[in-house]
């Protein structure tokens, strides 16, 4: 079976088939996660293997499973939030939703699916490669500084890599520590790298979150391009789409929140979180190496995203396009679960992994 080198890396990132890719990365990460183990102990979970189980949650999407019940029942309740404002007007200009393509549900889930499917590409094309890299430095075949230099200064939103920087530094200051020391620094550095992933891919996330009233506003922009309407009639209606504008920003709000409530999840190998939803301090608490913070790399981390520190009440996110409130959830998931073993485990029966890594879609459940 073959390894994950740079080539293959690269060859990943380039697979046009965005569901086949999406697999790919899946197995790609969980190899990542055991390079890291390999050279650090299996103690502590390393940010690739959360990756893994993110990847294989966004592949439910991806390949457009579980999403259209809750869009129709979206888009059914967008119509009728337009229908109760524009009652009033004339029938002439009232937005032709009921006009719409009887596939929009299918628009919709499409729509998700490839912002999805992007935001996973992006996030392995960069990060990869980096981290296969990275073991070199790890191993001491390569200088830490010579490794640096690719890196590029600045914040992730303005295309910077400062926040891998630091969080490559403390991943190489956790190869010589152990203990608490060694799990501080390792959370340090999934905190980072979860910050700058999350920043990179924010459009994508935004994007995917209100699909459902973007794509109902792009069918119904497309149907108005098609009409016969004379010059008065499309001034009207122009005039009455502003008049909806600040509707349509209330309803995607509460589309995202009720995505991000009813909807999304963090599927782990052993328990599905939802996203919505505090993670459940009755059963889960820190490990005992992170249950209090000391290092001033972890507490610093801490204070950049941690809305809830030292807790995990609070940490449900109301909209999940909302990068704060996503931090705030993804870190106490990393603190909570980085000593759980499970996390380790593959994503894909051997067969499956041969079948992708032959260009062909695995049988049997994903």
């Amino acid at each position: 079976m073959a390894s994950l080198d740079r080539a293959l890396a690269i060859q990943i990132a380039e697979q046009p088939d965005p569901v086949l890719r999406n697999l790919q990365i899946t197995w790609g990460y969980h190899q990542l996660a055991l390079g890291l183990t390999a050279r650090l102990g299996e103690d502590n979970v390393p940010w690739p293997a959360f990756g893994v189980w993110a990847s294989q949650t966004a592949g439910r999407f991806i390949r457009e499973e579980g999403l259209p019940a809750i869009v129709d029942d979206l888009v059914d309740g967008l119509a009728d939030g337009i229908d109760r404002v524009t009652d009033r007007l004339p029938s002439m200009l009232r937005p032709r939703l009921h006009h719409a393509p009887r596939d929009l549900v299918q628009a919709i889930t499409g729509d998700v699916a490839a912002q999805l499917a992007l935001g996973n590409q992006r996030i392995w094309a960069e990060l990869g490669p980096l981290f296969l890299e990275m073991n070199e430095v790890l191993d001491g075949d390569r200088d830490f500084a010579v490794f640096a230099e690719q890196l590029r200064p600045g914040h992730a939103s303005v295309g910077g890599q400062a926040f891998l920087h630091e969080g490559f530094t403390h991943l190489l200051a956790a190869r010589d520590l152990s203990g608490k020391a060694r799990a501080e620094r390792i959370y340090a550095f999934n905190a980072l790298i979860g910050l700058h992933e999350q920043i990179r891919i924010q459009a994508q996330i935004e994007a995917a979150l209100s699909a459902p009233v973007d794509t109902v506003i792009r069918v119904l922009d497309a149907l108005d391009d098609d009409s016969d309407d004379g010059w008065l009639e499309a001034m009207a209606e122009r005039a009455v789409a502003k008049l909806l504008s600040p509707l349509v920003e209330v309803v995607t709000v509460r589309v995202r929140r009720r995505l991000t409530r009813h909807v999304m999840t963090f599927d782990l190998p052993h328990q599905s979180l939802p996203l919505g939803r505090d993670l459940d301090a009755r059963t889960t608490v820190f490990p005992a190496d992170l249950r209090e913070l000391v290092s001033p790399a972890a507490l610093m981390v801490e204070a950049i995203v941690d809305q809830s520190p030292g807790t995990l009440d609070g940490t449900a996110a109301a909209d999940w396009a909302d990068l704060t409130e996503r931090m705030d959830f993804i870190v106490d998931v990393f603190r909570s679960r980085q000593q759980t073993p499970v996390l380790l485990r593959p994503p894909y029966a051997p067969d499956q992994v041969a079948s992708l890594l032959a260009l062909q879609l695995p049988a049997g459940p994903l």
